[in-house]
């Protein structure tokens, strides 16, 4: 494994160039293949460690022999071979190597000048492949956040036999973190709920995680282990990458005090920063070997994957919720006679843009504008004044915890403990604040405050405090919600559209330049596809006598997951033409439109299915091509989950009114339904509510359906219960100047 330009800069390093005592590591030139350094537990040439002796004689240390001294020439061979690979495979060492480490196997990292081999116990083997697939099929059922780190701890505790997981998370605008789920088998106490410091968790912990993702720590009557030699760059690595790398003080202190022998580590990360790790503990000693951390490490990527998905979901269905009421405020501060009448008379209140706001205080021209519990005019000038002398070079500043910045602020914590200051000019003579009261509480932590003076006694030691003097914390999703609205009023209400206009030809370029890369990937992917597809084909051709069941079933499911990836693709272009195509407008013949998806439906399908089509039905204006694929992936819809019904009762029909004020088309089937916490879910890309046995699909065709109806100005809904079939609501809003016209 080659670890350049991925690894801290080696001031960040701990400098400390131990390892655990299980291993041993040698460290060889890549050229010559002579020892440059070793560790001190590598045994010598007569017995003991290399590092015993106090006076270090040469009969007793490795360093500048060639490595055929400590391994045979075939086991020297197989570094060669594997020491450039991205991920090499471990090496068994047996009876014929001149150490006598038997059961053990040769991990290969490759520096710039090095080869560092990692000398580790190998364990008995098992069955990974079958405990991630059940692992994976498990986490694709959850939905919620609390399910995903049930699955996930539940696998690793089945795994690695440990007394206890905790899957702790990294609070969001707070330097706290807490544990938001646990497994064991009550040997050691739960401690759900249970918050811990930064202190517990420090910037080293980050660093040890960044390249390797998973940390192990046994203890033992002896102690770390030191180097004979000179290490050169292979520090970094020793340091951050070995599996048998050393721990940061903070966590063998909790090992320790919590008479435990074993401390496992899992981060798991969203987008590539640091959410939580999965914390797992035992009491007896817990050895994990390269095949054990690969597996760990591959569940953690699992589990973050899937986090991403539920948080991102999450994150969406919010925005969605919250996104007409926003843009009601910002329409009617845009739509007022000045700026100060449109921030006071707003309906609904600026108060309600961001939730628990408790006051905002808007100073322009001079004039202090004051909406819900603020500290008052007098109080909010000397904190404007402060923030424009002291926040230069912040473009904006939030807190938690005002007076620990601002001294005044411990006078009216009741109302600002928490504020958001952004200037609404580059002078800084014009400001709008936002304000958050004090929230009172008890936290529990497992850990005492390391801050200040150092303190005698348990580091970690449950302890019970009253926290004052803090807010709710601000959230990212928060702070970008007042910094759009910062932004409108700075850009498009004070200095009017110039700005807006610059930024969205800025995002049409970007949105083109992604649909066309989405275009070209996914057009490239079919070659490699078909070459897949293509040699699984010729196996069972020219093999296939030769080959056992099981082989042959192997080879059965490459090609099937060939064909359902080669039918992703299809979507995928698919979805991307409908965003990228010309829409040649005109009033469509919606009972035509219904026959041609039929009839192409039919061709598909090799049968002939039956609908009710209430007429007449008025026209609807768009682009005749796209609506057909509307008309076909809902009709299609319909058909594939009524279709084991008694009776498949598929109609078309028009509402002549709806909830937004105008008349609306529908497709409606009595087939199985969707539950109305799924409602806006399926228009997602792959999102599916059954499985691929169930019923064949994607999951894109609801995805093409709601990009073409939001790109003809419209909207596409559910109404629907399980078990009471489901009926899709869409209508169109095209301009009718728009009629015969190509956009």
């Amino acid at each position: 494994m080659r670890l350049t330009d991925k690894l801290p800069a080696s001031d960040q390093m701990p400098a400390d160039n131990l390892i655990q005592p299980y291993a041993r590591v040698v460290v060889v030139h890549a050229t010559t293949l002579h020892i440059c350094a070793h560790s001190n537990n590598l045994p010598n040439r007569w017995g003991g460690d290399a590092g015993a002796t106090k006076k270090k004689a040469a009969a007793n240390l490795w360093v500048d022999l060639p490595v055929t001294s400590l391994f045979s020439q075939a086991t020297v061979d197989r570094i060669r071979a594997v020491a450039d690979l991205p991920y090499p495979p471990p090496i068994n060492l047996g009876p014929d190597d001149p150490l006598g480490l038997s059961n053990q196997q040769i991990l290969v990292f490759r520096t710039n000048e090095h080869l560092v081999l990692e000398i580790e116990p190998r364990l008995p083997p098992k069955d990974w492949q079958m405990s991630l697939l059940e692992t994976t099929e498990l986490l694709s059922r959850t939905e919620s956040v609390v399910d995903v780190l049930a699955v996930g701890s539940r696998a690793i505790y089945k795994t690695l036999g440990v007394d206890r997981v905790l899957a702790y998370q990294f609070e969001e605008g707070s330097e706290d973190g807490v544990v938001r789920h646990t497994h064991g088998n009550g040997s050691l106490p739960s401690l759900l709920g249970i918050r811990f410091r930064s202190d517990d968790f420090p910037e080293e912990a980050f660093r040890l995680h960044a390249r390797e993702t998973v940390m192990a720590y046994t203890t033992s009557d002896r102690a770390p282990v030191g180097f004979c030699g000179d290490l050169g760059d292979a520090a970094h690595c020793i340091n951050y990458v070995l599996g048998c790398r050393t721990i940061y003080p903070p966590a063998e202190s909790f090992v320790r005090e919590s008479g435990l022998s074993t401390q496992i580590s899992v981060m798991l990360t969203i987008h590539g920063k640091p959410w939580g790790v999965f914390s797992c503990q035992a009491r007896d000693a817990v050895y994990l070997d390269y095949q054990h951390r690969t597996f760990v490490h591959l569940l953690g990527n699992q589990v973050s994957r899937e986090l991403t998905s539920q948080i991102h979901d999450q994150a969406r269905q919010r925005v969605l919720d919250a996104d007409h009421l926003r843009a009601r405020i910002r329409d009617n501060i845009s739509r007022a006679p000045n700026l100060v009448r449109g921030l006071t008379h707003s309906e609904p209140s600026l108060l309600e843009y961001v939730p628990d706001t408790g006051g905002i205080a808007i100073l322009i021209e001079d004039r202090i504008i004051q909406l819900g519990q603020t500290p008052g005019e007098p109080r909010i000038r000397l904190l404007m004044d402060w923030a424009a002398s002291n926040l230069k070079d912040y473009d904006v500043f939030y807190t938690d915890h005002l007076a620990a910045h601002y001294a005044p602020g411990e006078d009216f914590r009741d109302s600002a403990s928490g504020v958001f200051l952004a200037p609404l000019n580059q002078r800084r003579t014009e400001w709008m604040v936002w304000f958050r009261p004090e929230r009172v509480g008890k936290v529990t932590y497992g850990s005492r405050d390391q801050k200040g003076p150092k303190k005698k006694g348990q580091w970690f030691k449950t302890t019970v405090e009253t926290r004052t003097g803090f807010s709710l914390p601000w959230t990212e999703e928060q702070v970008a919600d007042i910094r759009e609205l910062h932004a409108f009023i700075r850009d498009v209400v004070i200095e009017r559209y110039s700005e807006l206009m610059r930024i969205n030809r800025q995002l049409q370029v970007a949105y083109d330049e992604l649909e066309a890369f989405s275009y070209t990937v996914s057009h490239d992917l079919r070659a490699p596809l078909r070459g897949i597809d293509g040699f699984a084909e010729i196996l069972m051709e020219d093999y296939g006598p030769k080959l056992k069941d099981d082989a042959k079933d192997l080879i059965q499911t490459i090609q099937l997951n060939a064909a359902r990836m080669n039918q992703f693709i299809s979507d995928i272009l698919e979805l991307s033409r409908v965003g990228r195509a010309n829409l040649v407008v005109n009033d469509c013949d919606v009972a035509q439109l219904v026959r041609t998806a039929m009839q192409e439906l039919n061709r598909e399908s090799g049968k002939s299915v039956d609908i009710k089509l209430h007429e007449p039905l008025p026209p609807m204006r768009g682009d005749r091509q796209q609506l057909a694929l509307v008309f076909k992936h809902l009709l299609s819809n319909a058909f594939k989950y009524s279709s084991k019904q008694a009776t498949s009762t598929v109609e078309v029909g028009y509402s002549a009114s709806n909830s937004f004020g105008d008349g609306e088309f529908y497709i409606s089937d009595n087939g199985i339904g969707i539950n109305e916490d799924h409602h806006q879910r399926v228009f997602g890309m792959f999102n599916r509510l059954v499985s691929a046995e169930d019923y064949s699909g994607s999951g894109v065709g609801l995805a093409v359906v709601r990009r073409i109806i939001r790109r003809h100005n419209g909207e596409v809904r559910i109404e629907s219960k399980p078990g009471s079939g489901a009926t899709f609501f869409f209508y169109t809003n095209l301009p009718a100047d728009k009629s015969d016209q190509t956009f």
